[in-house]
């Protein structure tokens, strides 16, 4: 589902964020106003927002319009949200997994004397 949208609103949670930045989808991200076990929110939305993955509105800020301006400019620059993404450090992360996981199981065959 995720695959198909063109862009996301949504939380900071880490995990979150950092799968739509593996699936290069550009991102508003509203990290939730009040501390507590998620203080991280605020500070995960920066870096996204500082590396130009995403854009960012504070939950405290947040009113109709500046919501819908928010996503319009999203869409809007939604090319240049990509880009960033792809060459994001994390770039091609599932071959790299990939390629890990084979190498491993090639040289536990070896040691095996598969």
């Amino acid at each position: 589902m995720i695959n198909k949208t063109i862009l996301i609103t949504g939380g900071t949670g880490s995990n979150a964020i950092h799968e739509w930045l593996l699936l290069r989808k550009p991102m508003l991200l509203i990290p939730h106003a009040n501390g507590g076990s998620r203080t991280g929110q605020t500070q995960n939305a920066k870096y996204f927002r500082d590396a130009g993955y995403a854009e960012l509105l504070h939950e405290e800020d947040m009113t109709d319009q500046a919501f819908l301006k928010a996503v319009e400019n999203v869409y809007q620059n939604r090319k240049s949200y990509v880009d960033k993404m792809k060459s994001s450090e994390t770039g091609d992360a599932v071959n790299k997994v990939l390629a890990l996981i084979s190498e491993t199981e090639h040289t536990r065959e070896e040691k095996a004397g598969i």
